[in-house]
Protein backbone atom coordinates (compact mmCIF):
# COMPACT_ATOMS: atom_id res chain seq x y z
CA UNK A 1 0.00 0.00 0.00
CA UNK A 2 1.45 3.48 -1.02
CA UNK A 3 2.61 5.49 2.18
CA UNK A 4 0.20 8.24 0.96
CA UNK A 5 -2.87 6.43 0.93
CA UNK A 6 -2.16 4.41 3.86
CA UNK A 7 -1.45 7.80 5.78
CA UNK A 8 -5.21 8.76 4.48
CA UNK A 9 -6.80 5.97 6.48
CA UNK A 10 -8.10 6.26 10.46
CA UNK A 11 -5.11 5.46 13.28
CA UNK A 12 -6.85 2.66 13.79
CA UNK A 13 -6.74 1.26 10.73
CA UNK A 14 -2.94 2.15 10.43
CA UNK A 15 -2.27 0.35 13.84
CA UNK A 16 -3.61 -2.99 13.35
CA UNK A 17 -2.18 -3.06 9.55
CA UNK A 18 0.93 -2.67 11.51
CA UNK A 19 -0.31 -5.47 14.39
CA UNK A 20 1.43 -9.22 14.03
CA UNK A 21 -2.28 -10.28 14.83
CA UNK A 22 -3.17 -8.55 10.73
CA UNK A 23 0.06 -11.12 9.76
CA UNK A 24 -2.10 -13.89 10.82
CA UNK A 25 -5.11 -13.03 10.14
CA UNK A 26 -4.23 -12.50 6.11
CA UNK A 27 -1.73 -16.20 6.75
CA UNK A 28 -5.22 -17.71 7.96
CA UNK A 29 -7.40 -17.16 4.93
CA UNK A 30 -4.19 -17.92 2.48
CA UNK A 31 -3.73 -20.60 3.93
CA UNK A 32 -7.48 -21.85 4.29
CA UNK A 33 -7.52 -20.92 0.06
CA UNK A 34 -4.50 -22.48 -0.49
CA UNK A 35 -2.70 -18.87 -1.90
CA UNK A 36 0.87 -19.08 -2.35
CA UNK A 37 3.14 -17.53 -3.91
CA UNK A 38 2.15 -14.16 -5.87
CA UNK A 39 -1.47 -14.87 -5.00
CA UNK A 40 -0.35 -13.71 -1.15
CA UNK A 41 0.25 -10.57 -2.51
CA UNK A 42 -2.66 -10.28 -4.78
CA UNK A 43 -4.64 -11.36 -1.39
CA UNK A 44 -3.02 -8.57 0.59
CA UNK A 45 -3.97 -5.90 -2.45
CA UNK A 46 -7.53 -7.11 -2.44
CA UNK A 47 -7.45 -6.36 1.04
CA UNK A 48 -5.78 -3.04 0.99
CA UNK A 49 -7.97 -2.09 -1.89
CA UNK A 50 -10.78 -2.80 0.62
CA UNK A 51 -9.62 -0.76 3.04
CA UNK A 52 -8.58 2.10 0.68
CA UNK A 53 -12.23 2.07 -0.93
CA UNK A 54 -10.95 1.78 -3.87
CA UNK A 55 -12.39 -1.68 -4.32
CA UNK A 56 -16.35 -1.95 -3.31
CA UNK A 57 -17.53 -4.74 -1.39
CA UNK A 58 -20.13 -5.52 -3.65
CA UNK A 59 -17.38 -6.30 -6.01
CA UNK A 60 -15.09 -8.62 -3.92
CA UNK A 61 -16.49 -11.84 -4.91
CA UNK A 62 -16.12 -11.40 -8.78
CA UNK A 63 -12.84 -10.16 -7.89
CA UNK A 64 -11.52 -12.95 -6.19
CA UNK A 65 -13.22 -15.40 -8.76
CA UNK A 66 -11.15 -12.89 -11.45
CA UNK A 67 -8.07 -13.05 -9.56
CA UNK A 68 -7.48 -16.94 -8.30
CA UNK A 69 -9.73 -18.93 -10.46
CA UNK A 70 -12.72 -19.92 -7.64
CA UNK A 71 -16.01 -20.80 -8.63
CA UNK A 72 -19.27 -19.04 -6.69
CA UNK A 73 -18.94 -21.03 -3.56
CA UNK A 74 -15.22 -20.57 -2.69
CA UNK A 75 -15.05 -17.46 -3.94
CA UNK A 76 -18.26 -16.06 -1.89
CA UNK A 77 -16.61 -18.35 1.31
CA UNK A 78 -13.56 -16.55 0.58
CA UNK A 79 -15.42 -13.14 0.70
CA UNK A 80 -16.96 -13.58 3.49
CA UNK A 81 -13.71 -14.33 5.61
CA UNK A 82 -11.47 -11.73 4.34
CA UNK A 83 -15.04 -9.34 5.40
CA UNK A 84 -15.47 -11.14 9.33
CA UNK A 85 -11.35 -11.23 9.54
CA UNK A 86 -10.35 -8.55 7.74
CA UNK A 87 -12.92 -5.59 7.73
CA UNK A 88 -16.23 -6.29 10.40
CA UNK A 89 -13.61 -4.59 13.04
CA UNK A 90 -13.92 -1.44 10.96
CA UNK A 91 -17.64 -1.74 10.13
CA UNK A 92 -18.52 1.58 11.61
CA UNK A 93 -15.62 3.04 8.82
CA UNK A 94 -17.99 1.35 6.53
CA UNK A 95 -20.81 2.25 7.55
CA UNK A 96 -22.56 -1.14 8.66
CA UNK A 97 -21.20 -2.18 5.29
CA UNK A 98 -19.57 -5.45 6.35
CA UNK A 99 -22.33 -6.61 8.97
CA UNK A 100 -24.84 -6.61 6.21
CA UNK A 101 -22.43 -7.93 3.49
CA UNK A 102 -21.10 -11.05 5.94
CA UNK A 103 -25.16 -12.19 6.92
CA UNK A 104 -26.30 -11.44 3.50
CA UNK A 105 -24.24 -14.51 2.43
CA UNK A 106 -25.44 -16.44 5.44
CA UNK A 107 -22.42 -15.68 7.75
CA UNK A 108 -22.58 -15.35 11.61
CA UNK A 109 -21.29 -12.12 12.78
CA UNK A 110 -20.26 -14.44 16.12
CA UNK A 111 -18.05 -16.33 14.31
CA UNK A 112 -15.40 -13.44 14.29
CA UNK A 113 -16.07 -12.39 17.91
CA UNK A 114 -12.58 -13.44 18.88
CA UNK A 115 -10.65 -11.65 15.67
CA UNK A 116 -12.30 -8.52 16.43
CA UNK A 117 -11.36 -8.98 20.30
CA UNK A 118 -7.80 -9.84 19.17
CA UNK A 119 -7.75 -6.97 16.65
CA UNK A 120 -8.82 -4.27 19.47
CA UNK A 121 -6.02 -5.49 21.81
CA UNK A 122 -3.44 -5.26 19.16
CA UNK A 123 -5.10 -1.82 18.10
CA UNK A 124 -4.81 -0.94 22.11
CA UNK A 125 -0.86 -2.11 21.84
Amino acid sequence: MENKNFNNLPQDIQDLLYSDIDSELNDFICQKYGLTGDKVVKNTKIVSSLLLKNLLLNQLVAMIKNTFAFDDQKAKAMATNIAGKRLLIFDDYFNGEISRYITSFGGNLADYKSDIENQKKAIAE
